[in-house]
């Protein structure tokens, strides 16, 4: 009954500390993924031309002159 209680015990701790391993390791992955999300929703933006909505990288907005819109 002892040997039965201290393996149960044992198979217990194992697995506690198993859990934590993969807890980590999961917590780990996690975080390289994470900046890749900012890193796109921060290099484009949404732009209105001439009526049509359009979603256009940030590194390729020049602007060459600006007019008023008269309507």
């Amino acid at each position: 009954m002892i040997g039965w209680l201290s393996n149960q015990k044992r198979r217990a701790k194992r697995k506690a500390a198993r859990d934590t391993i993969l807890r980590e390791e999961l917590a780990a992955k996690a975080r390289t993924f994470e900046p890749d999300v900012k890193h796109v929703l921060e290099d484009f933006t949404d732009l209105t031309i001439n009526g049509m909505r359009q979603r256009v990288h940030v590194d390729r907005i020049t602007i060459m002159a600006v007019t008023p819109i008269t309507e």
